[in-house]
């Protein structure tokens, strides 16, 4: 069966092309102007030598720039940015990790969604599917064995989905990537780091891994995200054929196929298990910002064929993993095997936290999307 699915942006989203973009491609002013440093460099009132003899050390390109004549001929694009992180932003050591985009049009890709419905249907799996049995008992035979921490939970990965790419379960859901947008639906965001501690929180400061109560003395994180509201599109297709009797039952699909009739079930129900876990831990820090905001996606107003779901950078270990599922014993096992967290405290204790106005305002990466058939 085809359907489009309408994807609507509810808070800041960054889905990441692995690159960075650094003080020396841009200047604030007013926005945050992306260079092309092709034409930037054509331009005659541009000082070429003095660039390349402080590049070598780093330095803002604002400093080297006296001729903001030039600046609509040698921009790439623009984007909005809080002009009150201007000093930070425009510090040599800053960077802005970019947008994945193509021909600087971003998009999401269906990988993207794809794998958060995955982490949804695990979790439905787990704890509705009778699965979890088998799952632990897989988990646990692969500790102690001197794996990797993305690899180590592939076997128990192969009890819920299958034991090759031929028999994956999520072979049957084939998500495109969304319609290319317009760069006005990109903006340069901020986030910090919080981090839960005893009484109170307080915030990070990379790479020493301390932590300061003023928000302002913590790193600060750049991003390149899509406005909230943004609202896009793509196709997805269920593999009708797959999930025929004979089929599924070769395959290893019986019993599961209507996970993937009713993806958006699995998402919803995921969803709100994150949430509601999300709003308990700003309740007892009192953080009325997020603790509103939350309560805000929870209540997020959802057809019979929508659902909401976390995607992309800074979503977390709950929304990326199926690790609230799973016994006490078995995650302090895990914990212990991988240093995630100090035994005996809470775990996760950080949130990654966006802000706005100088605030610390909400969550990243929160998204509706809705099916319609095609």
């Amino acid at each position: 069966m085809n359907y489009r699915y309408k994807l609507e942006v509810l808070t800041p989203l960054h889905v990441g092309s692995g690159e960075k973009i650094t003080p020396i491609e841009y200047v604030v002013k007013e926005k945050l102007y992306r260079i092309d440093m092709g034409k930037l460099f054509a331009e005659e009132s541009f000082p070429r030598n003095a660039f390349i003899t402080r590049a070598k050390t780093g330095i803002y390109l604002g400093e080297l720039f006296t001729d903001w004549a030039i600046l609509p001929k040698v921009t790439r694009y623009a984007l909005s940015i809080d002009i009150s992180h201007t000093q930070d932003i425009t510090r040599p050591s800053a960077e802005i990790q970019e947008f994945i985009k193509s021909a600087d049009r971003p998009y999401i890709p269906g990988s993207s969604i794809k794998g958060a419905m995955r982490t949804a249907i695990a979790w439905r799996l787990l704890v509705k599917g009778g699965l979890k049995s088998r799952y632990e008992r897989a988990i646990s035979n692969s500790l102690g064995r001197k794996r990797r921490k993305h690899f180590f939970s592939q076997q128990a990965n192969r009890e819920l989905f299958g034991s090759d790419p031929n028999h994956d379960l999520m072979r049957i859901i084939q998500i495109g990537d969304t319609q290319p947008l317009n760069m006005e639906n990109l903006e340069v965001n901020l986030v910090r780091i919080l981090s839960k501690q005893d009484r109170g929180y307080g915030w990070k400061v990379l790479p020493q891994r301390r932590t300061v109560k003023n928000p302002e003395t913590a790193t600060p994180i750049f991003l390149e995200t899509l406005r909230v509201g943004t609202v896009t599109e793509g196709s997805l297709k269920i593999d009708d054929w797959l999930l025929g009797e004979e089929i599924a039952r070769v395959l290893g699909f019986k019993g599961k196929e209507h996970l993937l009739n009713r993806v958006g079930d699995a998402c919803k129900e995921f969803s709100s298990a994150i949430l509601e876990s999300e709003l308990n831990f700003y309740k007892a820090i009192g953080m009325r910002n997020l603790i509103e905001k939350v309560e805000e996606i929870l209540n997020t107003s959802l057809s019979p064929d929508s659902f909401i779901i976390d995607l992309g950078w800074g979503t977390g270990w709950k929304a990326k993993t199926v690790g609230t599922s799973l016994r006490d014993d078995l995650l302090s096992r895990i914990r212990r095997e991988f240093r995630l967290g100090r035994q005996g405290q809470p775990f996760p204790k950080t949130r990654k936290v966006l802000f706005q106005n100088g605030v610390p305002s909400m969550p990243c990466g929160w998204v509706k999307i809705t099916l319609k058939e095609a």
